[in-house]
Order: C-alpha cells, then sequence, then structure tokens
C-alpha cells in the first residue's frame, strides 16, 4: 500500500469515525430523554407531585390535561383535592376547563 493509499484509508476511517461519534451522541440523546423536559412551560408551574401524576398519565401538555376528567385525576395514587384544585387553578387562569367540568 503507497502514502496516497494509506491517506485515503485514514480519511476514510476518520469520516466514518465521526459519522458513529455524531450517531451515539444521537442516541445518547434518546436513552437521556425525560419526559419532564419536554413538559409545557405552564404545567412547569404546578407542583412537582401534581407533575409527576400528569406524566404517569402521559400527559404533557395543558391540551392534553384539559381533555382529561377531574374523576380520572383524583383516581391516581398522590392526588388529592389541592391537587385537583391547583390544576382546575392552571387551567382556569387559560381559559380552560377539564373536560367533565365543561
Amino acid at each position: 500500500m503507497n502514502r496516497l493509499q494509506m491517506a485515503e484509508c485514514a480519511e476514510s476511517l476518520r469520516a466514518g469515525g465521526l459519522a458513529l461519534l455524531d450517531l451515539s451522541r444521537s442516541i445518547k440523546r434518546i436513552i437521556d430523554w425525560r419526559p419532564q423536559d419536554h413538559l409545557d412551560e405552564s404545567l412547569r408551574a404546578l407542583p412537582t407531585s401534581v407533575r409527576n401524576v400528569l406524566t404517569g398519565l402521559g400527559i404533557y401538555t395543558v391540551s392534553a390535561l384539559a381533555d382529561t376528567t377531574g374523576g380520572e385525576l383524583i383516581r391516581q395514587r398522590n392526588f388529592g383535592k389541592k391537587s385537583l384544585a391547583a390544576v382546575q387553578a392552571l387551567l382556569g387562569a387559560q381559559g380552560l376547563k377539564l373536560r367533565d367540568q365543561e
């Protein structure tokens, strides 16, 4: 193998290595993804315990929250009258209500 071939081979390996590095970074971002990082900003105003229940239910947006009933929320562990009041206050501030309160 001459010097030119070795240089081309090294460049090819370097380019492949960069592609693998980019791929590994993408995979790391997917693995490190947490639902809490993707909550609507307005939901972040709720207490942590309430947010934890909501993310456990797959609720990450205000519109998804408004599409939920109070009964569905109250049935969840660690979600009581105070939590429900906090959710209703948040929705009320935006002119929304839970589905069963319309």
